[in-house]
């Protein structure tokens, strides 16, 4: 398993925007993806609603999975951080999701989100994946 970007190729990169989930106080933004063949770094943005502070995912824990055909996927943090009641959120799908839909589910029960699905088409990813460019020859 791959646990995050490699450093030799730049991605390619799909244009989704999808609002995952909201609630009175934040809002739970994706996109754009960055895909390499090896996996996609999903780009998470939080925003809060003045006066609240910070969203910080990982200090009161945004629960998100991902489902490839019907199996929960490998995803690892890749960090994040914020300011000005915005967060942003990396996370490293390992893999490319086979051809179909994929399933993100997000929750966070402290700031009011239930557990909410979204479906998201694999075609667009795999292409941005055949878009990723080596940045050195092969030695």
């Amino acid at each position: 398993m791959v646990t995050g970007p490699p450093r030799d190729a730049a991605p390619g990169v799909t244009g989704t925007e999808l609002l995952l989930a909201t609630s009175d106080t934040v809002a739970v933004t994706l996109g754009p993806l960055f895909v390499w063949p090896e996996g996609v770094r999903l780009v998470l943005w939080i925003t809060s609603k003045p006066p609240l502070a910070i969203p910080d995912p990982v200090a009161s824990p945004l629960l998100l999975s991902v489902e490839l055909a019907g199996q929960q996927a490998d995803l690892s943090s890749l960090g994040g951080g914020g300011g000005q009641g915005q967060f942003l959120w990396e996370q490293w799908l390992s893999g490319l999701p086979a051809e179909g839909r994929l399933k993100l589910i997000c929750a966070w029960p402290e700031h009011g989100i239930p557990e909410t699905v979204t479906e998201l088409d694999s075609v667009p990813i795999r292409q941005a994946a055949g878009r990723a460019t080596p940045l050195w020859a092969s030695t």
